[in-house]
């Protein structure tokens, strides 16, 4: 009897080490494939020639000013374009789009692996496993809310990434939970047009899925500061700087990794500076 039971469980730990190998290989698999599609963006976007850009000033008349009915927007200053932001200014996102017509920019946190083409998707699904050159892949896309405008003049912006186990897509993320981290990575830069963004990071955050972290159709300056009231209260960084309701937020959002799907890992940001080219 106790042969038997021996057999049985060395035949079920056989299966177990058998299943475990191959999940592993498809891992590998997958990353390997998420690598290639990413070298193939990345590859593509920097073939344009590089030149000298010179920032133009936005003005309130432009659609990169959120344009609020009876508010006066405060026009941002225009510093001289920092080195990341001259880099994605040479960016050519017409070579991407000429692959997929959803690209519409690029996002990313320098010193971080987050470097991605940004889409934009009609459904929360449709690239949830879709690489950004339409390919089938688990990894997916670095993708906008459908709601939200491409030129970001809403007040509140959502993007969307899985939370990969090897740090790729937005699973770098996860590094904001720490302030040391925050302070050291500061900014969120996304170029689309002809206008590159500099987001300043202020919060992360565990999100519930129906808090107003993921609301977006504000309706009066009185809401919005009500849902920066809600972001700070959940923050566990230190902000540096301080949202109003005349402001341009940022959410970037992930999965927590812990398997909790009633809530979201979140860093959010402020516009910082606009720079037009």
């Amino acid at each position: 009897m106790q042969d038997k039971l021996r057999k049985k469980l060395m035949v079920l730990l056989a299966a177990v080490f058998v299943i475990g190998i191959f999940l592993m290989a498809n891992q590998r698999i997958q990353y390997r494939q998420a690598d290639q599609v990413q070298n193939k963006a990345e590859q593509l976007v920097m073939q344009k020639p590089s030149r000298e850009t010179t920032a133009k000033p936005v003005t309130p008349k432009q659609p990169e000013i959120l344009e609020l009915p009876e508010e006066q927007i405060p026009l941002i200053s225009q510093p001289e374009p920092d080195d990341q932001a001259r880099q994605m200014m040479t960016m050519d996102i017409a070579a991407l789009q000429a692959v997929n017509g959803d690209v519409f920019g690029w996002i990313t946190i320098p010193d971080t692996k987050i470097n991605y083409p940004l889409l934009e998707a009609d459904t929360a699904e449709e690239y949830l496993h879709t690489a950004w050159d339409g390919s089938s892949i688990y990894s997916g896309s670095i993708y906008l809310e459908s709601k939200n405008a491409r030129d970001f003049s809403d007040f509140h912006s959502i993007i969307y990434g899985h939370n990969m186990a090897n740090g790729t897509m937005f699973g770098n993320l996860i590094l904001y939970k720490t302030q040391e981290f925050a302070e050291s990575h500061p900014y969120v830069y996304v170029l689309s047009g002809n206008t590159v963004r500099r987001y300043h990071i202020f919060a992360a955050y565990n999100a519930p899925v129906e808090s107003d972290t993921y609301y977006i159709n504000f309706e009066s300056a009185a809401r919005r500061e009500t849902a920066i009231a809600y972001y700070l209260s959940q923050n566990v960084l230190k902000a540096p700087v301080i949202p109003t309701g005349n402001d341009r937020i940022l959410t970037l959002s992930t999965c927590t990794g812990t398997g909790n799907y009633a809530q979201r890992w979140v860093v959010q940001a402020v516009l910082d500076v606009t720079w037009t080219f």
